[in-house]
């Protein structure tokens, strides 16, 4: 049977200096002798059933074999082994194994209609026009324009890291990536609905000759069932406003007459809205990494 013994030279730590301005621990590499098997897969899994995928705050990444004296007849083999844990941003990640971070701290977009409006106020004995919802109108009469403001809106962007085998990245599929930049999903896409994802392209460079590390960007903004504000409901917007995530919504304005204190202003109302289709659709399938 098998056996796996830990040397005296083992748990070489590499300390340094985090963010925090503390010591920390920043690599451990234990040390072992194998005995007892000639096959390298087996040693290999057997080394993974036997040491900790964490240790401390350490995450287990490469496990190395050196055969010392290996014996393909009788099947008995002696191996050197060292076992590497890093912190878990350094982890080296092997074919099919994936990371993933994510960000939502929103982007931004200018409006031109807000939710509602709290309050208007004006002068005592004057009161001021009720533009329904238009955000910085700037002048009056024909020429009046709608300045809006810049909000931050939701949005949830995140990167997937994979490790591709080498015969996937051929010429065919880069050009295939390239392609689907700047397209959204056509079908579901990591628990999302059709149309709320966008990939933002992907960055990749190959270790060795083995296989590629391929870092993917996508972007997310959910579908609405209705863009309406209570404003547009009572001018007589009464049809649903149906966004996906990634369309643009536009209104379109038109002068109104409004009377203050006797005297008859022509200011911009909201006449038209319009969501318009600015991305494309792919199939993120063909990314390689499963949907």
């Amino acid at each position: 049977m098998p056996t796996l013994t830990e040397l005296i030279d083992s748990r070489r730590i590499r300390e340094e200096r985090g963010p925090d301005g503390n010591i920390r621990q920043e690599e451990l590499t234990l040390h072992y002798v194998l005995d007892g098997t000639a096959s390298e897969s087996a040693a290999k899994t057997l080394i993974e059933n036997s040491t900790p995928a964490t240790y401390d705050d350490l995450v287990r990444d490469q496990i190395r074999l050196e055969p010392l004296e290996v014996d393909t007849v009788s099947g008995s083999g002696r191996w050197d082994v060292e076992v590497d844990y890093v912190l878990p941003e350094d982890q080296e990640l092997e074919i099919g194994e994936s990371l993933t971070s994510f960000d939502t701290t929103g982007g931004t977009q200018r409006i031109t209609q807000s939710r509602e409006t709290r309050q208007n106020y004006g002068p005592v004995g004057h009161q001021p026009p009720d533009f329904k919802g238009a955000i910085g109108v700037v002048g009056d009469g024909p020429d009046a324009t709608v300045e809006g403001v810049d909000v931050v809106v939701p949005r949830f962007s995140w990167t997937e890291t994979h490790v591709l085998p080498a015969a996937t990245v051929t010429q065919a599929y880069i050009k295939a990536v390239e392609a689907l930049t700047g397209m959204i999903n056509e079908g579901v896409f990591r628990g999302r609905e059709p149309g709320e994802v966008r990939f933002d392209g992907a960055t990749g460079s190959k270790r060795g000759d083995d296989d590629w590390e391929i870092t993917f960007y996508f972007a997310g903004s959910k579908n609405s069932s209705d863009e309406r504000t209570p404003e547009l409901i009572n001018l007589g917007f009464g049809q649903p406003i149906v966004k996906d995530g990634w369309d643009y919504v536009w209104y379109r304005y038109r002068p109104v007459e409004v009377a203050d204190g006797g005297t008859t202003f022509v200011i911009p109302r909201p006449s038209s809205v319009h969501v318009e289709v600015v991305y494309p659709q792919g199939d993120f399938s063909d990314l390689g990494i499963g949907t």
